[in-house]
């Protein structure tokens, strides 16, 4: 036997639409099925989307099940979300897609949830055994700021028992204002039987299994409202080619007060065919002065050929008075072959007198498997009476497989 369910709900304030199609022809030769389902939300606080579909029975179904949910708990915060799902089979041809998107922005904090799951499996696909095939998402971002956040989310995802399997999951996020946080956290995981990928047994199919996730943090904080931002972004392109990409960015700041940015991003790249490669990426700064900044940004892109990071903080300060800066850059990355590099540099200047300036910047690229480190401090003072100026910065390259081999420079 074989049953259809098909299921969507939605709710927001503003407006809210959901609706579902059932459709199956049954023969003691065929089944055919078609099942769709959309649901669409807008509201001020919060706002809701789910689909849930399921076709055909345990050894040859169809089904996609998707949520996207948004918060604010600010006075005008808008929230979106929205659903669209797609199962359909003929016999044990099946094809299912999920497509879902959200939005949610406005002052305080700023949250928004995503998860997906569509599944297809049949028996005598090409020829072989049973034929299995996956894919499942999920996301969630989490924004504080002072004066206005944003969150966004948008998956996509595919199984054609002729094509094989696919899906992206991009979760991004902004922030502005003098105090800003975000945290975001993004996951795609793929088991794909198709063609593209999979080995072929006499009795089944065995499906490559690939597992994509980043996630990363940011905070600044100063005087003067200031920009943030973070996205996250996981894909499978149905030809076994897996990628990560996660990049923050941001500034901070400030007059007569201390300001502070803070980035860290990492990335884990792996498959059932031996890949295994993990990322993280961070930096963070501090600068004092009369009038004070901060710039800075931790990128990595990660696929199967290697990873390429990025890590770099700037800060600026200076006018009356003394002033003074730190600043830090870390990456550390791990191969499918077990060798690690990991890299930390760090500066830091200060200067007294009754006009001072003081710059740090600390940075790291790694490209091609070639290591690129940054280190500069500058300072100076001027003053009718004594004054100073110091500046100091050390760095640590390590290279670890069985041994470590570590070089260390400072001034």
């Amino acid at each position: 036997g074989a049953n259809n369910q098909a299921n969507a709900g939605a709710s927001g304030s503003l407006s809210s639409s959901s609706s579902v199609v059932a459709n199956q022809t049954l023969t003691w030769q065929s089944i055919l099925s078609q099942l769709l389902g959309s649901a669409i939300s807008s509201g001020i606080g919060n706002a809701q989307s789910n689909v849930i579909l399921n076709g055909g029975n345990a050894e040859n179904g169809v089904s996609a099940n998707g949520v996207v949910s948004g918060t604010n708990n600010g006075a005008n915060g808008n929230i979106n979300s929205q659903v669209n799902a797609e199962a359909t089979m003929s016999n044990n041809l099946h094809n299912v897609s999920n497509i879902m998107s959200g939005s949610a922005s406005g002052s305080n904090h700023t949250s928004i949830v995503s998860a997906n799951n569509i599944q297809s499996n049949a028996s005598g696909v090409n020829n072989e055994g049973e034929w299995i095939s996956a894919v499942t998402s999920f996301g969630d971002a989490k924004i504080d700021a002072t004066v206005d956040g944003s969150a966004n989310v948008n998956s996509n995802s595919e199984i054609n028992t002729v094509t094989g399997a696919s899906g992206q999951n991009t979760v991004n996020g902004t922030a502005f204002g003098t105090s800003t946080s975000m945290n975001i956290s993004n996951g795609l995981e793929v088991s794909d039987g198709s063609g593209n990928t999979m080995e072929f047994t006499s009795s089944s199919v065995i499906a490559c299994l690939a597992v994509a996730t980043s996630n990363g943090q940011v905070q600044g904080s100063g005087t003067e409202n200031s920009n943030t931002s973070l996205l996250t972004n996981s894909a499978y392109d149905g030809n076994g080619q897996t990628s990560v990409e996660v990049n923050g960015k941001g500034n901070a700041a400030g007059s007569n007060q201390t300001s502070a940015l803070t980035i860290n991003t990492n990335g884990q790249l792996s498959n059932s065919n031996g890949l295994n490669n993990t990322a993280t990426g961070g930096v963070s700064g501090v600068a004092d002065g009369e009038m004070n900044s901060l710039t800075g940004s931790s990128n990595l892109t990660m696929n199967g050929s290697g990873t390429i990071g990025q890590s770099i903080m700037s800060a600026e300060g200076g006018g009356k008075g003394p002033s003074s800066a730190l600043t830090s850059a870390k990456l550390n990355i791990t191969g499918t072959n077990d060798i690690s590099k990991d890299i930390t540099v760090q500066g830091s200047v200060s200067a007294s007198g009754d006009k001072t300036y003081v710059h740090s910047v600390s940075s790291i690229v790694e490209k091609n498997g070639v290591q690129t480190i940054t280190n500069f401090q500058n300072s100076s003072s001027q003053s009718q009476g004594s004054s100073s100026a110091s500046a100091s910065n050390v760095g640590i390259l390590k290279r670890k497989k069985r041994h470590s081999v570590g070089f260390v420079f400072g001034k």
